[in-house]
C-alpha cells in the first residue's frame, strides 16, 4: 500500500511539474510573441510617425487598424510556431525569434542613426560601409549568444528571454505613451487646399505667384550653370540672388512663408505653426488691400486654424480637388 501511495504521489508530482513547465513555456512564448510583434508593427511605425507628425497631412487613425491587425496576426503566428512545432524545433524557434527581437530593437534604436537624409543629394554609400559591417557583426553576436545560451544553459536562457522581453515591451509602451502626450499630431484634421481656382486670374487680370521651398540662391545659380537652357524656360520668373532659406527643412520654411514669423525653437510642427499663425498679421494685411491668399502645396503644411485666413482652405467633405 505504501509503495502504491508513493508511486501515486510521485506521478502527481511529475504531472504537476510538467503542467507547470508547460504553463511557464506558454507564458514565455506568448510574452516573446507579443514583444516581437509589438516592436515591428506597433512601436516602429508609430514612433516614426509621431517623430515626424508635422510632415504628415493625415492623422494616425488612417493606418492604426492595419498595423493593429498585423500585430495580432504576427503574434498569433509566432505563438503557433513556438507552440506546435516538434519539441526539438520549438526552442530553436524561440531562440531565433528572441534574437530577431533583440536585433531589431538594437538596430532601430542604436544603429540606425548617422545616415544622411534622402533630400535628393547624392549619398556617398562607399563611406557608410563601416556602418553596415558593424550592424552585421552585432547581429551575428546576438544570434550566437542566443543559440549558445539556448543549447547550453536553457534555464538561464528562459530567464533572459522573460526579463528582456518584458523590459523591451515596457520601455516601448512608456516611450509611445510619452510621445503621444507630448507631441501634437494632426488628429481629426479634415481640411484641404482646393485647386479649383489654381489657374484663374484676379478681377484685375493679374496674379502674384511665390515659389518657395527652403530655397537658397546658390542652388539656383548652380542649376543655371549646369543647365543653361533653364534661363530660357524661367525667363518670366524673378530671381533674387541674395535669397536664403530660414530652415533646413521644407516644413520649417513653410511656417515663415505662411505667417511671416520665424518658427519658434523647440516646438513641434503643428504647435509652432499655430503659435506663428496667432502672432501673424500677414493675412489681414493681404485681405485689407484686396488680395485673396491661396496656397497650392501639401495640405500637411496648413493647420485647420488657418481656415479664416487662407481662402482656398476648405473643410474636407469629399476627396475632390485635394492638393496633397
Amino acid at each position: 500500500m505504501e509503495e502504491n501511495t508513493e508511486k501515486i504521489q510521485t506521478k502527481q508530482t511529475t504531472e504537476n511539474t510538467q503542467n507547470r513547465e508547460k504553463k511557464d513555456y506558454r507564458n514565455l512564448i506568448l510574452l516573446l510573441a507579443i514583444c516581437f510583434s509589438f516592436n515591428l508593427f506597433i512601436f516602429a511605425p508609430f514612433e516614426s510617425y509621431i517623430a515626424n507628425a508635422g510632415k504628415f497631412w493625415f492623422g494616425p487613425v488612417i493606418f492604426v487598424p492595419a498595423f493593429i491587425l498585423m500585430f495580432l496576426i504576427s503574434t498569433a503566428i509566432c505563438f503557433a510556431i513556438c507552440r506546435f512545432l516538434p519539441k526539438k524545433v520549438k526552442w530553436i524557434s524561440v531562440a531565433l525569434i528572441f534574437a530577431m527581437t533583440l536585433g531589431f530593437y538594437i538596430q532601430g534604436n542604436f544603429l540606425a542613426s548617422g545616415y544622411p537624409l534622402l533630400d535628393g543629394e547624392e549619398i556617398p554609400w562607399h563611406k557608410l560601409t563601416s556602418k553596415g559591417i558593424v550592424s552585421i557583426i552585432v547581429w551575428v553576436i546576438i544570434m550566437a549568444i542566443c543559440f549558445v545560451l539556448m543549447f547550453l544553459k536553457k534555464n538561464i536562457f528562459k530567464n533572459v528571454v522573460k526579463v528582456l522581453s518584458a523590459l523591451i515591451l515596457t520601455i516601448q509602451i512608456i516611450t509611445l505613451t510619452f510621445l503621444c502626450f507630448t507631441t501634437e499630431m494632426p488628429f481629426g484634421e479634415k481640411t484641404y487646399l482646393s485647386i479649383v481656382e489654381e489657374f484663374n486670374l484676379s478681377s484685375e487680370e493679374n496674379i502674384i505667384v511665390f515659389v518657395a521651398d527652403t530655397f537658397e540662391a546658390g542652388h539656383m545659380e548652380r542649376a543655371i550653370n549646369e543647365f543653361p537652357e533653364l534661363k530660357e524656360q524661367l525667363k518670366d520668373f524673378t530671381f533674387f540672388k541674395n535669397t536664403t532659406g530660414v530652415g533646413p527643412f521644407t516644413y520649417l520654411s513653410m511656417v515663415t512663408f505662411l505667417s511671416n514669423e520665424i518658427f519658434p525653437v523647440g516646438k513641434g510642427y503643428y504647435a509652432g505653426l499655430r503659435e506663428s499663425i496667432d502672432k501673424s498679421t500677414f493675412y489681414e494685411e493681404m485681405h485689407e488691400v484686396g488680395y485673396d491668399v491661396n496656397y497650392y502645396t501639401e495640405s500637411g503644411f496648413i493647420h485647420g486654424k488657418c481656415k479664416d485666413k487662407v481662402d482656398n482652405l476648405e473643410i474636407a467633405e469629399s476627396s475632390f480637388n485635394i492638393k496633397a
